[in-house]
């Protein structure tokens, strides 16, 4: 991934290491976001629960409220779609080093002027002003995950774990039904990625907790050395080298 190859082995080492590091980045987003905002960032089944609960109670600007963080993480996946899918699909390289770039100037800019764009950081939130940060937040995920889904060929997600889990429930049931050797190794391999994102991901927002509590927005600061490192290395292999 990090030289733009069209191929990706799930199992190279430069793959496990940023799909290791983008889980805890993925934790530490969805922490500032409930920290921020008192609601988790990529959580989507929830907003779409909660969204027919507040139709219920007859609040209509309520239930569109919290479809919106729905709408953004799409918004951030379908330009991702745009950024990768098509090179992916065509005879181009990828150009991987966009959406880390988006990601780390995003990052960086939250955390030097977070504050000043967004308001104080405040779980007190609730009007549309109040959930910029959320919606932003779940935008620059679903830009993540698309990336990642499509990579990995719908195999991994870094921004939440729900399907990794059902993945390694499946795999582990599999793994214990497996009697050629091959297939075993495979199926184990698959397991021990997905239980080390699910891993990461926690730490990463254990990380969150601690830094988001300290430093408020200047907790931003560790997703934007992730992102800006991956940046760095991309577009010197996928870009400058090559030329």
């Amino acid at each position: 991934m990090i030289f733009g190859s069209e191929n990706i082995s799930t199992f190279s080492k430069s793959n496990m290491a940023i799909w290791h590091a983008l889980a805890i980045q993925g934790g530490i987003l969805n922490a500032g976001g409930f920290l921020a905002c008192g609601y988790f960032v990529s959580h989507l089944s929830g907003y779409l629960t909660l969204s027919p609960m507040a139709l219920y109670s007859e609040s209509l600007s309520q239930s569109m409220l919290f479809l919106l963080p729905v709408f953004t993480f799409f918004l951030g996946a379908f330009f991702s779609g745009i950024l990768i899918d098509r090179n992916l699909r065509g005879k181009g390289k990828p150009k991987y080093y966009l959406v880390f770039g988006i990601l780390f100037i995003s990052s960086a800019v939250l955390s030097l002027k977070g504050e000043d764009l967004f308001g104080p950081f405040s779980s007190q939130k609730g009007s549309f002003d109040e959930m910029k940060l959320l919606l932003f937040l779940s935008f620059l995920c679903g830009l993540q995950n698309g990336m990642i889904t499509l990579v990995s060929k719908a195999i991994v997600r870094t921004t939440h774990v729900t399907g990794l889990i059902t993945d390694l429930g499946i795999g582990v049931s599999r793994e214990l039904a497996r009697r050629d050797l091959t297939e075993l190794n495979d199926e184990r391999r698959s397991n021990l990625m997905r239980i080390g994102i699910i891993v990461f991901f926690f730490f990463g927002s254990l990380i969150g907790f601690y830094t988001f509590d300290a430093y408020s927005f200047a907790g931003f600061g560790i997703p934007a050395l992730i992102s800006g490192t991956l940046f760095g290395l991309t577009l010197f292999f996928q870009l400058i080298k090559k030329t």
